[in-house]
């Protein structure tokens, strides 16, 4: 049986309601309609049957239009009016408008209401170009956004865009609560999936001059990472921004650079933190070294042509620049080297690396010959160590720092590793190390348990890591600070190097008595923020956190000094003399000083440091 056909009241309802369905504005379409299609036939009656609503007078269509509008926006208006042929056609324009008009302003005025709070949902599309987007939410971000905001301070407007599954007002309330001063970048957060091409658009992906990817702070933070990176790369328009992204698993670095090209660059976090706090172990000052090379507040690392090289080696370029540190050499083809064979000539089409205050302070002041000073000792390798290490606490992080340990032949031979049973799977407590004895002890950073391994074996270095993997950030490094308060008053003469993960603490964890830290969210933190103002620099951070590539470190200054005031000139060519390259120096009092000038006076003496690359 065939359905009934529906009478034309039902359709005409129905197509009503429909339009209804599609917003207020389509209501308050009908409704202007209405007051608009009432007034013309109010104007007609008045007009044809000449009621005098001009002051008593007969009055053209127009004339007697305009008066009924204003009794539709003002109730009041009709009171003068005479005649009750007037009056009666007057009320009920009044009466209309009342019922009509009023439902239009409280239309409109929900309507602006509803956008207001559609705004507050963070899905209006964003129409901004040259623009930095993050994809993704970490505890990372802050320490991301504090250094583009510097990195942005000489632009008169620099917008940085997230896109996270977290609430807009969330996101907006948390940027402000940890970034007191946004100077000249204006934050536009947005809510939607990374993943999503609709919501990518929403961001204007194709706009972007480069694209932030960070792995979240939960367990599957490399596959919401690699589902992002794929999805911007999947967007075809004609400007392909570089793509940074932090991942936490190298394996999962590795893929994801084979399978996308240079266009994305990865940062392996983890594997960064694990070798900074490595060689902080047994290096004083490193963590800050690292820290002050990669941040926008002082000097950074820039390419720079060097036509007057050409024919001479990288050991004259060392002085050959007054106010910067020429650290390694780009070949015409690419190729990256730092710290170079001293021997190693310039060729045709080379750029210099260096570290300097800014791409244009890159000049070529001269070749000069420096004398190397008397140093107080020579520089002979030193042999294997006996030192001892206590690691307290643990995460994923921390076979990794073991795997860095077991690869320095320098470093400490014995290992004890105190845990907390409730915390760590026993599965996990396993060593692959070759050089290193490593013995685990559960439930060994009980404090009590801590102060007798401390009074037992005089250990020489103390790692304190946080449980990262089963504890908040906050959490984490509450467990962390109680701890250096522990070690405090047994700690002896060993050193002390904590991991920190809110760099909020960082400044706690330093007057509890850590002499070093390992800031987790500032330094991958840092180079995503470099690589994305000059991903040209990828290839300098690889090689430079690489295992088998050139590394910094920190050594005594009585290796390139004699103690007595010299220029700093004279310390770069002691460390030429070796094969390194000086970058600085650390003073006694904790100070680190990059990139000092070549003939800035410097007196390095017992307990001062020079930090070189080598």
């Amino acid at each position: 049986m065939p359905a009934p056909r529906p009478r034309p009241l039902e359709r005409l309802r129905y197509r009503f309601d429909s339009s209804l369905s599609r917003g207020p504005w389509v209501l308050i379409g009908w409704l202007g309609g209405a007051t608009l299609l009432f007034l013309v036939l109010a104007a007609g009656v008045v007009a044809g049957l000449g009621l005098g609503i001009a002051d008593g007078e007969s009055a053209s269509f127009f004339e007697s239009f305009w008066q009924s509008l204003l009794r539709v926006f003002d109730s009041g208006t009709f009171s003068a009016d005479n005649g009750w042929g007037l009056r009666v056609v007057t009320l009920v324009v009044t009466l209309a408008g009342i019922l009509v008009f009023t439902s239009l302003i409280g239309l409109i005025a929900s309507s602006i209401d509803q956008r207001i709070a559609s705004l507050g949902k963070g899905r209006s599309p964003v129409l901004e170009t040259g623009h930095v987007l993050v994809l993704g939410w970490s505890s990372r971000l802050f320490a991301i956004l504090s250094e583009l905001i510097e990195a942005n301070s000489n632009q008169r407007r620099a917008v940085v865009v997230i896109l996270a599954e977290e609430p807009k007002s969330d996101m907006e309330d948390a940027v402000r609560a940890r970034i007191a001063d946004l100077r000249t970048t204006r934050v536009v957060c947005r809510t939607g999936d990374p993943a999503s091409p609709a919501d990518l658009q929403l961001v204007n992906v194709a706009g972007a001059r480069s694209v932030v990817v960070l792995a979240g702070d939960s367990g599957d933070g490399d596959a919401g990472a690699v589902r992002a990176t794929l999805a911007v790369l999947s967007e075809g328009s004609d400007n392909r921004p570089p793509v940074i992204v932090e991942m936490l698993d190298a394996r999962n670095a590795r893929s994801l650079s084979s399978a996308a090209g240079d266009r994305v660059l990865t940062v392996e976090a983890d594997d960064i933190i694990a070798k900074v706090t490595a060689q902080a172990c047994y290096q004083a000052g490193l963590g800050i070294v690292y820290r002050e090379l990669l941040d926008f507040a002082g000097d950074e690392i820039y390419f720079a042509a060097a036509p007057q090289l050409d024919g001479h080696t990288f050991g004259e370029a060392l002085l050959a620049y007054g106010t910067s540190t020429v650290i390694g050499r780009a070949t015409a083809a690419g190729d990256i080297h730092l710290a170079p064979p001293m021997a190693t000539r310039f060729e045709p089409g080379d750029q210099i690396i260096a570290i300097s205050a800014d791409d244009d302070t890159v000049t070529f002041t001269g070749f000069r010959d420096v004398a190397v000073p008397a140093a107080g000792r020579s520089a002979a390798g030193a042999g294997p160590s006996t030192a001892t290490m206590l690691v307290v606490g643990w995460s994923a992080l921390g076979s990794r720092i073991l795997a860095e340990l077991d690869a320095v032949a320098t470093g400490p031979r014995a290992v004890d590793v105190a845990v907390d049973g409730g915390m760590v799977p026993a599965e996990s407590l396993v060593s692959t190390c070759e050089r290193l004895t490593v013995r685990f002890l559960v439930d060994g950073d009980d404090p009590d348990r801590l102060v007798a391994l401390m009074e037992e074996n005089h250990y020489d270095h103390v790692v304190v890591l946080g449980y990262r993997d089963v504890l908040s950030p906050a959490h984490a490094d509450a467990r962390t600070l109680l701890t250096l308060l522990t070690l405090k008053g047994v700690r002896g003469t060993a050193r002390v190097v904590a991991e920190v993960l809110d760099s909020r603490d960082a400044v706690i964890a330093e007057r509890t008595g850590a002499d070093d830290l390992v800031v987790s969210d500032q330094l991958s933190s840092l180079m995503i923020a470099q690589l994305v103002e000059r991903p040209a620099l990828d290839r300098v951070l690889g090689e430079l956190f690489d295992a088998t590539g050139a590394s910094i470190s920190v050594r005594p200054a009585d290796l390139y000094a004699g103690g007595d005031p010299m220029e700093f000139a004279g310390v770069v060519a002691a460390a030429r003399a070796q094969s390194q390259v000086a970058l600085g120096y650390r003073l006694a009092s904790g100070q680190v000083v990059l990139n000092p000038p070549k003939s800035a006076t410097v007196t390095l003496g017992a307990g001062d440091q020079v930090v070189v690359l080598a």
